[in-house]
């Protein structure tokens, strides 16, 4: 009954209100109604606990019950931030999501055969395409159709989705709408993906998204799986890989990090490692932002746990 209140309230008062909120009392809510989640969602709370403390380690100086505090409250903040997308514009971007790194980007971008921008499930890592696109760069994201992300969060919660998920995901449907991006889906021709990067534009992909080819590597004390495509794909047709990273500051507000180019790679498992080893190092930082996977039986850990 509580998570359905919840639920409601963050898709009919809120929808209204929250764009008219100042972002600083928007990421105070998202802070608290986080706190409320990690209180109802035990379970869920308690498993990304100990799947982190089996991933870092016991030894490791963390508290495991605060990161997943923390996630719980980078979770909610990353829902509300989708009600905000038709808020975003080209004037008020630096408002929403600052950037860093964005000399990288370009000097990627300044050789001319496209840029794969790789990313994970880190954080809201769909802030990307606000934090680019309103910048005045063309971007393209490959990721599931929201009809096929809703049967695989069937799978991956092991239940039925009930109608105010679903009815949630339609809401992030439209949202997502408003944001200036192209998106390519799963499941279709990936000849758009080729095209875009033949343009000189940026195609986004998530190392760490749903497909049966996988390649298994070592993760901190752990395993994870990791799709060779994006590579592949990189290696055929010349495009710059370039690592990004969304994290959140002190306050709430999220800035995207774009890391230098993955180069000089000899084979798809070499260039998986080095973005493997990036991944590594901001779950090290901010594990608050991934540890919500361990929950789950979902890439790119899964049954590897």
């Amino acid at each position: 009954m509580i998570k359905a209140l919840l639920r409601w309230f963050l898709q009919v008062p809120l929808r209204i209100i929250l764009p008219l909120l100042p972002s600083g009392f928007i990421y105070a809510l998202g802070k608290a109604g986080g706190h409320v989640h990690y209180r109802i969602a035990r379970d869920f709370a308690e498993k990304v606990a100990a799947g982190f403390r089996n991933l870092a380690g016991e030894e490791e100086a963390y508290d495991f019950r605060r990161v997943a505090l923390r996630c719980c409250q980078n979770h909610v903040m990353s829902e509300l931030e989708v009600l905000l997308y038709g808020r975003m514009n080209s004037g008020n971007i630096e408002r929403y999501v600052s950037l860093e790194g964005r000399s990288i980007l370009d000097g990627a971008l300044a050789a001319g055969r496209g840029v794969i921008l790789l990313h994970a499930h880190f954080g809201n890592e769909h802030l990307l395409m606000p934090a680019l696109g309103h910048r005045g760069y063309t971007v393209n994201q490959v990721g599931l159709h929201p009809d096929d992300a809703v049967n695989h969060l069937q799978d991956v919660m092991l239940r039925q989705p009930d109608d105010l998920t679903r009815s949630w995901f339609k809401l992030k449907e439209e949202c997502e709408k408003k944001l200036p991006v192209t998106f390519i889906y799963l499941g279709k021709s990936l000849r758009p993906a080729v095209e875009c990067l033949k343009r000189n534009e940026i195609l986004a992909i998530s190392l760490d998204g749903v497909d049966g080819n996988m390649i298994t590597v070592p993760f901190l004390r752990k395993k994870a799986q990791f799709l060779p495509g994006p590579i592949r794909l990189a290696m055929a047709t010349g495009a710059m890989i370039v690592p990004a990273f969304t994290v959140r500051k002190r306050n709430g507000t999220p800035r995207l990090v774009i890391e230098d180019p993955i180069e000089g790679t000899s084979s798809i498992e070499e260039a998986v490692m080095r973005f493997k080893s990036l991944l590594e190092e901001y779950m090290k930082r901010y594990p608050c932002h991934y540890a919500k996977l361990l929950a789950f039986d979902a890439p790119p850990f899964g049954s590897l746990q």
